[in-house]
């Protein structure tokens, strides 16, 4: 319930939500992808991690950066499997198959339509030329410019000061120069991860924190500074951690950590009460 309210009260989430506009579109996918994939590594059917893959696949029509966002989250589903201590081909086939099923008719519509793929796919994933020649895409891939154009974009994604804080360092576009997460987050994600890193390398810290990383690997790609539009994937990855971190404070004992907790969620519900003013008044 926690991390459902800090979901709905995060700027980035209510701003795309409502603009309804395609960069939403990939949330829905990543959120039934976390819930499948965590749920498989606590124990539970492999036909959850059937479902979750799944979802992956269909979520590389949702927007112009999820084939590559959902390519990168397959990959963790993967790593996450072999950390959890499930070996067995069945394990590793069953995501890879369900993750394919729905790639498997983008195949064969580009096959029956080539002329489409330049202006879709070949736009947002695997150029057209690359495909023809794969040793010219993987050049173009490594080359330094390119590699340090996109590292820096990458690297300007981490910046708490436009994560977290409003103003000129802000996004742009749809969020008017509010930051995507509240303000009081960055502690409560700080105390999430740590809290994680104590657990110690679990397979379900593992999805959170590689997923935490690699969702602005897709935005980069596209060569605009703090798109956040492009990487929603990260938003449930840190409202789940930071929601840990804020259950760790509650569940802690003495009665400073509770009270800590309690003016984290008070500091968020200012934070978002300006922001939600801000943005009907702007």
């Amino acid at each position: 319930m926690g991390a459902a309210l800090l979901l709905i009260a995060t700027p980035a989430h209510f701003v795309y939500a409502r603009a309804g506009v395609d960069a939403i579109y990939t949330l829905p996918f990543v959120l039934a992808w976390l819930i499948g994939v965590t749920d498989v590594l606590n124990g539970g059917p492999r036909w959850r991690a059937a479902a979750a893959s799944c979802a992956l696949g269909v979520g590389v029509y949702a927007q112009p950066a999820g084939p590559l966002t959902m390519g990168f989250l397959l990959v963790i589903t993967l790593a996450a499997i072999w950390r959890s201590g499930s070996r067995d081909a069945g394990s590793f086939a069953v995501p890879v198959v369900a993750f394919s099923g729905p790639v498997a008719v983008a195949v064969v519509w580009f096959a029956a339509n080539p002329s489409a793929y330049p202006d879709t796919f070949g736009r947002w994933a695997i150029h057209a030329a690359h495909v023809r020649f794969p040793l010219d895409g993987i050049r173009a891939f490594v080359n330094w410019n390119t590699l340090g154009t996109r590292l820096s974009l990458y690297w300007g994604f981490l910046d708490p000061s436009w994560l977290f804080f409003d103003g000129a360092a802000a996004s742009t576009g749809a969020m008017h120069g509010a930051a995507p997460f509240l303000f009081a987050m960055l502690a409560l994600l700080v105390s999430g991860i740590a809290g994680r890193l104590r657990i110690g390398p679990a397979a379900v810290t593992l999805v959170l924190l590689a997923g935490l990383a690699v969702a602005p690997l897709a935005a980069s790609t596209f060569g605009q500074p703090h798109a956040i539009g492009d990487a929603l994937a990260v938003v449930p990855l840190v409202v789940v951690l930071a929601a840990g971190g804020l259950a760790d404070w509650f569940a802690r004992d003495g009665g400073g950590w509770r009270l800590l907790g309690w003016a984290a969620v008070a500091a968020m519900a200012i934070d978002f009460a300006g922001f939600y003013v801000s943005y009907w008044s702007g």
